[in-house]
Order: structure tokens, then sequence, then C-alpha cells
């Protein structure tokens, strides 16, 4: 199976600020050590972790100055337990110093403590802002949230979404379109800006909706739940 290494690397060793360690596993490691061209790239079931990122790939090679920059590649995940944040994509680059993860073609962003799932075909993540930005083709889906849009910003300290680029959004029942949508999850408001429709149902209207049929709701629901199940699987069959 290869032999296993582990490095734990502080300010001397790995070349970090302020004694900031990092460690990784691997089956194969292979560094190179020339002035101006420092690099170890690690292969067979790696994971690297940096502080509360915990990252696993096939392939991470770590080059720069310092070792700040982390390419991994092959069925690469991202986890950062203490916020309860998931990433999921076949490569990314980690700038550790600057705390911040983009990825380049599908990705997947799993928020456990706020229950969305989010995909698209660009991500880039700021730690530090608790910020990430999406592009092409998104989608999110939440239990009050369902939306697609071809850029959206998620700001999860504020917990609010902006989507734009032809964007749909249900938000409770209600959809909305425009040209830009903001949504703040903890206020309860949507604002539309830009050419905007909409379809809004009264309470009157769902009550009524309900005493007719109650079925169709148990059936949406159902489908929700494993939609949303599936991506959190990380299947790719999202529209």
């Amino acid at each position: 199976a290869g032999l296993a290494v582990l490095l734990l690397a502080a300010a001397a060793a790995a070349g970090a600020d302020e004694g900031e360690r990092f460690s990784f596993t691997a089956d194969r490691m292979e560094t190179v050590l020339a002035e101006g061209r420092e690099r170890t790239l690690l292969t067979g079931s790696v994971t690297l972790v940096a502080d509360d990122f915990e990252i696993s790939a096939e392939r991470i090679e770590l080059y720069g100055d310092d070792l700040n920059f982390a390419l991994a590649e092959g069925g690469v995940r991202v986890v950062q337990s203490e916020h309860g944040l998931e990433l999921a994509s076949e490569a990314l680059l980690f700038d550790r110093q600057n705390r911040v993860v983009r990825i380049r073609g599908e990705a997947l962003l799993i928020d456990h403590d706020n229950e969305m799932v989010i995909k698209g075909g660009f991500l880039e993540h700021w730690e530090r802002r608790d910020r990430t930005l999406i592009q092409i083709g998104v989608r999110i889906l939440s239990d009050d949230l369902v939306a697609r849009a071809q850029f959206v910003r998620y700001d999860r300290a504020e917990r609010t979404v902006n989507l734009s680029g032809l964007p749909v959004a249900t938000w409770k029942g209600d959809e909305y379109r425009a040209a830009r949508i903001f949504i703040d999850l903890d206020a309860d408001r949507v604002v539309l800006d830009g050419t905007v429709s909409g379809e809004i149902s009264t309470a009157a209207e769902e009550e009524e909706n309900e005493d007719e049929d109650e079925a169709p709701a148990g059936a949406a629901a159902g489908t929700m739940e494993g939609a949303a199940e599936g991506a959190v699987a990380g299947e790719e069959s999202a529209p």
C-alpha cells in the first residue's frame, strides 16, 4: 500500500509564521529543496490538516513561499468541523496564508449549520470573512430556499444570499424572478431589483390548498428531503 508519511511542521520546518503548525499523511512523498523551487508532492490517500482545515485527496502539491499553497486533485474533500462546513470537488487550490479556497470546475458546498447545499462551476471561499462566491450554473437547496442563478454571494456570517444572472428563487413557497435577488435568511426579508416578477401565496390560499388536498404537500416534502440527501451524498444529478 506504500509508505505512510506523517509530518508535523513548525515554523522552522515549514516556514509558517508565528509557529503555525500543519500535518499531513500520504502513501508517498517527494520533496524538492532547491532554493526558489521548494515544493512537496504527496500522493496516495493524502490528508492535510492546517488549523481547522482538513483536506483529503489523491494528490496534494505544496509550494510557494513557506509552502503556503496546496493544490489538491482527485476526489477532493474539505472539512471545517468547527464551522459546520464541507466542500467537495475534483480539484482545488488552498491559500494557507490568506485562508482562501478556490475551486474551478464542479463544486459542492454543504453548510451543515444552516442546512444548505450549494452547487456551481466555480467557488471561492474566504474563511476570515466567512463568505463564499459561487458562479456558473449555481443551484441552492435548503428547507426554505430553492434557487438558481449564474452568480451567488453567500455571506454565512450575516446569513444573507445575493443572486444575480437570471436568478429564480423560491423562498418559503413564494417564487421570485428579477435581475438581482437579495435574501436575508434571519430577517425573512426579500429584496428584488430590476424587471421584477413573482408568485406569492396568501395565507387564505394556503389554508384552502391544505384543506382541499393534504397529499401533495406531503409528497413535496418527501421530494425535498430526498433531493437534499442526494446532494449531500455528492450526486451529480442536479439540474
